[in-house]
């Protein structure tokens, strides 16, 4: 690829234009998780469009990291904190001069917002912070939750844009914190351009059996959904369930199969790469999170038409808002979730109305989230970002 100097002269650029920019994404590691797979998903797209994108990682680690696109620059922090991840993040976004850095996880929003103090302003990138949970379920778990509240006050106006995947979330953010700026902005998520396909190839398999998706985590809830399958085998209709996904929850989980003698029911098989058969297999998606943000899965079990059972989360709540009868919400809080998530897989699974219901509404629901669509969308708030921005060129540069 060309060897491209810093972004000048954006103000005579449209969003349509096909000039190359210098992005970078900085997350804290590129284990499977929602935002790691978006940003994946969008690296790998933005470099087949001829973009120089450049991965900055606490630390250079996690299962993705083997589906990234080669020419994708990965840069190791190798575990750097706080003041030191910020300079070397400064170092390295001006040696490469970024045009654009994208940050998720609230961490790394507020490593990369003080790196960008550090920089001079001919050479700092514009800065699109990311936030996919909303504010009081992500600052009700999180630690130190005063401090960081103060710390997003104090570096997030300095950001060019604040986007999430759902509307109005950016804005709940600054009100939550107090804020008028930066910019917020609604950004969808991609799906990973293998979903469509593989679910397409098999959508008239036989489906069969319930699937739940994500990290082996306390906030994913799946020890809720083992619960109702203990009532369901009591009751004697336990459908099969598998549980895709990996983490430090597996143990406790284990755990918790052998006591309710549902180990045989239940498999805890870890990550899939076949996700989009698997989605399209199954008869319905239960999604029992206590906290979610997005919730990727269930755009990917839509687009496959399988209908889906979720916690009353933001993401899931907002997607499955115009899915009808292919899509179930119950309260997260509920002190009888187990019971809820029963009677509501019974119902969902007797007969086929819920997946004709996701044939029929599924795609028209996921459409936004295509990876080309999210694509397009990306690169048009980074150029109309630009625009706003003056020309600027990176110290040394030449140019």
């Amino acid at each position: 690829m060309q060897n491209h100097g810093p972004w000048q002269a954006v103000g005579v650029l449209t969003p349509s234009d096909n000039a190359s920019l210098r992005i970078g994404f900085a997350l804290p590691h590129l284990r499977a998780g929602g935002i790691e797979v978006g940003v994946l998903a969008l690296a790998n797209e933005l470099t087949r469009r001829g973009h120089q994108v450049h991965l900055f990682l606490r630390r250079a680690e996690g299962q993705l990291l083997e589906e990234l696109d080669p020419r994708v620059r990965r840069h190791d922090a190798g575990g750097r904190r706080a003041i030191a991840l910020s300079g070397w993040l400064a170092r390295g976004l001006t040696r490469e001069g970024i045009a654009l850095l994208y940050s998720g996880t609230n961490a790394m929003n507020l490593g990369a917002a003080l790196a960008l103090r550090r920089m001079t302003p001919d050479a700092r990138p514009a800065h699109m912070l990311s936030e996919h949970s909303t504010p009081a379920a992500y600052l009700s778990q999180a630690k130190w939750p005063m401090l960081r509240r103060l710390a997003m006050r104090g570096l997030y106006p300095r950001a060019d844009c604040l986007v999430a995947p759902l509307e109005g979330l950016a804005r709940d953010w600054l009100d939550h914190l107090g804020l008028d700026r930066p910019r917020p902005a609604t950004l969808p998520n991609p799906v990973l351009p293998d979903a469509r396909e593989g679910a397409e190839s098999v959508t008239k398999a036989p489906r069969q059996g319930v699937v739940a998706v994500g990290r082996l985590h306390h906030d994913k809830g799946f020890d809720k959904l083992i619960a109702a399958m203990a009532l369901l085998r009591d009751g004697g209709a336990a459908p099969d369930l598998t549980i895709w996904g990996e983490g430090a929850a597996r143990p406790a989980l284990e755990r918790q199969l052998a006591e309710l003698g549902l180990s045989e029911n239940i498999q805890l098989p870890g990550v899939t790469r076949e996700l989009p058969a698997r989605l399209a297999r199954a008869r319905l998606l239960v999604v029992p999170s206590r906290r979610e943000g997005f919730g990727n899965v269930v755009v990917e079990a839509l687009a496959a038409g399988t209908p889906v059972l979720a916690t009353d989360c933001a993401g899931p709540a907002h997607l499955l808002a115009a899915a009808g009868g292919a899509g179930r919400l119950l309260p997260r809080d509920a002190p009888d979730l187990p019971g809820l998530i029963a009677q509501a897989m019974t119902e969902m699974l007797a007969g086929d109305t819920a997946l004709a219901e996701a044939a029929r509404r599924g795609t028209a629901i996921a459409a936004p989230y295509r990876l080309g669509a999210a694509t397009d969308a990306f690169e048009g708030l980074a150029r109309a970002l630009l625009r706003a921005r003056p020309a600027w060129t990176n110290p040394g540069d030449g140019t």
